[in-house]
């Protein structure tokens, strides 16, 4: 089982580097160390609007609000209940994927114009936001302040996405490289069932969890079941790149 982003830090080529080599993100985007997790002011109370529907057409948040309120620096479902009584609610039913689904970078638009490194830190942040949430926002967006590309820079990013907000400190670690750290970030639930349909072959499935739920990585807390009654807890990956369910 892969350690906790909160326990990782690890060292990235900047997103410059990487232009036409999105297939190649493993090697190509940093991997971010999460801390203590934080919602935007809005949070506390009214629900921000709700981003455009994703191109997936994964479900949102209803009537138009924002993803559903989870109380500042908790974004954990109280519902998971492994090796207790299934998480509540009904299955919700989709097709078992034929291949096992992956986030596609391509979604995210062309790299920046070489020689811009706070445009191509931006860049990097918001894939990994995206790709940790597994699923394409529209509306996300990363704004840095001023990055110097020096050795021991340091500056701030705030990044959004479907209605969360999230700090990122940045530190540049060379000419092309860097690390980052943030909070907790938010995973849509769409995009996990749909990975548990692939993992069970299951088309009817559950899981314990807001449409989009905050998260760090490895055991999230987040408890998944079929209609077959398989069951398993949600382990995020720490460099985005989906997944993994542990067997209860």
């Amino acid at each position: 089982m892969e350690p906790p982003i909160s326990t990782l830090v690890r060292r990235a080529a900047l997103a410059l580097a990487c232009a036409g080599a999105l297939a190649a993100s493993s090697a190509c985007g940093a991997v971010a160390y999460l801390r203590d997790g934080e919602l935007p002011p809005d949070r506390d109370g009214a629900a921000p609007t709700a981003p455009s529907p994703s191109p997936s057409g994964s479900p949102g948040a209803p009537d138009g609000a924002g993803p559903s309120a989870s109380p500042p620096g908790d974004g954990y479902s109280d519902g998971a209940s492994p090796g207790g009584s299934p998480p509540g609610g009904g299955f919700r039913t989709g097709p078992v994927p034929a291949d096992e689904p992956v986030f596609d970078e391509r979604s995210l638009g062309p790299t920046p114009p070489p020689g811009d490194f706070t445009a191509s830190v931006e860049y990097e942040i918001k894939r990994f936001v995206n790709a940790f949430g597994m699923e394409y926002d529209p509306e996300s967006a990363v704004v840095c302040g001023e990055l110097a590309p020096e050795d021991g820079a340091t500056g701030s990013c705030e990044a959004t996405y479907m209605g969360y907000a999230a700090v990122f400190d940045v530190t540049v670690t060379g000419a092309e490289t860097f690390e980052y750290e943030t909070g907790r970030l938010p995973v849509s639930r769409a995009a996990v069932e749909e990975r548990y349909r692939y993992h069970t072959g299951q088309e009817e499935v559950r899981c314990e969890m807001d449409e989009y739920s905050m998260v760090t990585s490895a055991s999230s807390g987040i408890e998944c079941v079929s209609a077959a009654g398989d069951r398993a807890l949600v382990e995020v990956s720490s460099d985005g790149s989906g997944v993994g369910f542990d067997e209860r």
